[in-house]
């Protein structure tokens, strides 16, 4: 088997000094797709052996997403589908894909206002990202995996620390035992 089946969304509503994919989150490089060849791109993962479809900043695109998966699924798509986001997203619209996303896979970054302004200009950052988790956890509150030990199912939060903001990867740590 050949990994995550990663397609990568051109566009971002966060603006991190620190992007690794600057190319597409910030310069939008990538080219435009339709509901079928996106479709196509997810069954053409699949048929390579990828052990999911792991869609990486979706967010923004869910509806030309949905759109797709619609064909996709009709197709035979049938490995688990990933979201892969930076957790800043709207719980409301999150709560209409519950039985769709199989994996959620967010960031949270920050728990301070004044760091997430000064590395995102998102102030509202962690109000808006921690919604969005619990809305996940919800949704898939148990990583489930195969017998390979391959996550089918579940949330997986990743956190960036920081140089300097220990204090606030501790209580992004806290807030997630908690």
């Amino acid at each position: 088997r050949s990994g995550s089946g990663t397609i990568f969304f051109a566009g971002c509503n966060l603006k991190c000094r620190f992007c690794q994919n600057y190319q597409l989150s910030w310069l939008g490089q990538g080219r435009p797709v339709g509901d079928e060849e996106l479709a196509g791109l997810m069954l053409g993962l699949q048929d390579k052996g990828a052990l999911n479809i792991n869609l990486v900043s979706p967010s923004h695109l869910i509806l030309p997403i949905l759109r797709a998966l619609r064909v996709a699924y009709s197709k035979g798509l049938e490995i688990p589908l990933v979201s892969n986001s930076n957790g800043y997203e709207k719980a409301s619209v999150l709560a209409h894909l519950e039985g769709i996303i199989d994996i959620y896979l967010p960031d949270l970054k920050y728990f301070s206002p004044a760091v997430s302004l000064r590395y995102s200009g998102a102030a509202d950052y962690f109000r808006q990202a921690s919604e969005a988790v619990r809305e996940m956890a919800f949704q898939q509150p148990v990583v489930v995996l195969d017998g390979h030990g391959m996550a089918e199912r579940g949330l997986i939060v990743r956190h960036l620390v920081l140089p300097g903001q220990v204090k606030d990867s501790t209580a992004v740590l806290d807030w997630l035992a908690g």
